[in-house]
């Protein structure tokens, strides 16, 4: 690989590193103490993710739906 290609990848890799801490920041905030950030990003996998994902979407869903605050 080239150095342009090099530095390419490794900023790929850099976006990719800070979605996934994105992603289980949210999860935690989301689940209100129920998982650690620490717990996301070592002891899940992407199945886990996925799960927890469709919970928060669904809850989401049913606090839009009853009018009551998310917060």
């Amino acid at each position: 690989m080239s150095d342009d290609e090099i530095n390419l990848l490794a900023d790929e890799y850099e976006n990719d590193i800070k979605q996934i801490k994105d992603i289980a920041y949210r999860f935690s905030w989301y689940m209100r103490g129920g998982v650690s950030y620490e717990q996301l990003m070592y002891d899940t996998d992407v199945a886990d993710n996925e799960i927890m994902q469709k919970i928060i979407k669904e809850n989401i869903e049913n606090t839009k739906n009853s009018k009551l605050p998310l917060i």
